[in-house]
Formats: C-alpha cells, sequence, structure tokens
C-alpha cells in the first residue's frame, strides 16, 4: 500500500500537482508512524522536494534537514539536500520594506516596492514604476512580500502606441518570486505579442534569454546584472545581424548568415 501511494505521489508530482503529491506523501509517513516502516532515503529526500514544489517552504525546510541528520555525508542526496535546505532558508528571509522604500510618491521609472491590487499589505520588487498599472499577483504572501509560483499581470488602460490610442493594456510574468523578487526561470508577454523568456536573479535579469516581438523581430543573448552584455543575435525577416553590448549600450553590430539564428 505504501508503495502504491508513492506510485501516485510520482504521478502527481509529474503532473505538477504538487499540493495533491504531498498529501500522498503525508498518508505514506503515517502509515510509517503506525507500522513502523523503514522507508528508503530518496523517499525522505522525495518528502521535501515535493513540499518546497508545494510552497510548504517550512515543512520542506524541517523535513529536509531531518534526512540530512539522519542520512549523514553518506546519504545518496546529501549534496541535493543541502541545496535544497539553503534554498528554503532564501525563500523564509523576510524582506524589510520601509515605508520610504514604497512606490508611494515615487517617480516613474523609480525602482520601489509596490503594493499589490489583490493583497493588501503585499508588495513585488518593481524595477521600473508606473503609477498608472494596476499589480496583481496569483501566488502567496508572507511577512508582506509575494512569494512562491504564480503569475504577476499588470494592466494600464489606454496607451498610445505609434500614434494610436489603444484600449486597456494587459501583460503578464510567470515564474516565482522569492521574498517580493524575481528569482528563477520567467516568461513575460504582453497583447501586442512580445515574449521574453529567461532567468532573474535577486530581482533583475541575469542570463541567456530569449526575445520575440510582435513584428516578427527575434532576439538571444546574455544579460549581466539586468544589462545586456557581449555578443545577441538578432533575426528579423531573412535577415541575421549579430550586435555586441557593454553595459546595456550596443557598440557593434553586422549581419551574418542566417545559420546562425537558425534553431531558435
Amino acid at each position: 500500500m505504501a508503495d502504491r501511494y508513492l506510485v501516485k505521489a510520482e504521478q502527481l508530482e509529474s503532473g505538477k500537482d504538487y499540493a495533491g503529491a504531498l498529501k500522498v506523501m503525508d498518508e505514506v509517513f503515517a502509515m510509517q508512524n503506525e507500522h513502523e516502516l523503514k522507508l528508503p532515503d530518496e523517499i525522505l529526500y522525495k518528502y521535501p522536494r515535493i513540499a518546497m514544489s508545494a510552497d510548504s517552504v517550512r515543512i520542506a525546510l524541517a523535513s529536509v534537514n531531518t534526512y540530512l541528520v539522519a542520512a549523514g555525508k553518506q546519504g545518496e542526496f546529501y549534496e541535493e539536500a543541502l541545496a535544497l535546505s539553503l534554498l528554503a532558508e532564501e525563500e523564509l528571509e523576510v524582506s524589510e520594506i520601509l515605508p520610504e522604500d514604497t512606490c508611494a510618491g515615487k517617480e516613474e521609472g523609480d525602482a520601489c516596492w509596490m503594493e499589490l491590487a489583490n493583497h493588501a499589505g503585499c508588495y513585488i520588487w518593481d524595477e521600473y514604476y508606473n503609477e498608472n498599472q494596476t499589480v496583481t499577483w496569483s501566488g502567496s504572501c508572507s511577512f508582506r512580500a509575494a512569494r512562491a509560483n504564480g503569475t504577476i499581470t499588470r494592466t494600464t488602460p489606454d496607451i498610445r502606441l505609434d500614434g494610436k490610442q489603444y484600449g486597456e493594456d494587459s501583460e503578464t510574468a510567470t515564474g516565482r518570486l522569492r521574498y517580493g523578487k524575481f528569482h528563477g526561470q520567467w516568461i513575460l508577454r504582453n497583447e501586442f505579442g512580445l515574449v521574453s523568456e529567461g532567468p532573474y536573479v535577486d530581482g533583475v535579469r541575469h542570463g541567456s534569454w530569449v526575445i520575440q516581438s510582435y513584428s516578427n523581430l527575434k532576439e538571444r543573448g546574455k544579460y549581466t546584472h539586468g544589462k545586456r552584455e557581449g555578443s545577441w543575435l538578432e533575426m528579423h525577416n531573412e535577415t541575421c545581424t549579430t550586435k555586441t553590448y557593454r553595459q546595456g549600450e550596443e557598440i557593434a553590430s553586422w549581419q551574418v548568415d542566417m545559420s546562425n539564428c537558425q534553431g531558435w
């Protein structure tokens, strides 16, 4: 019966139903306590991993530390468990959000803590403040900061683009927030067809990104601490261009063979 529960938990985890998988794992541990079962180390490590995915960070931290104590350095998943323990501790860090650091009274384009429209008293870090935007978050909040997995939706009423008046604009960003800041892989989309995908570190873009705009323009390259850096490829219609950036500034550009822009 315990094995059947474990198989079910794995199926739910594969289907990204982490809350369901965690509930099934709880059943396994209840059976362990009742019948004094000996569970393999793999299960003892899998439980905190699923708990972390289910945003039960405190449970994940407590259970992974239990595994580390029980298995010791000789444990099969010792290094993975250490990394998970550090990640859980980072997730539980408390952001100090001072009144002067919030977006109230700030100028457009300032970096500040934005209060969410659907979570009173809960904030996300905004690198570019727009006072006309309404910002919501589908995930959870704790200690005044948005956290875990979810989708940020930014809504701007009545915008003007290329001399034309448009109605309400909505853009979304899906990924993980760590104490109110973008962290890890994110996908950003807006109603005009712009799609950007890549990693954030502590609230800023850092790593390899792919960007596709509504005008059939594709770009690929790296950000370093929020700024474009090094060689970028740009594909537009039937042309492929290499551009070189330094600290976010374009310093060189030349066309290359289309084979360089294939495989996106």
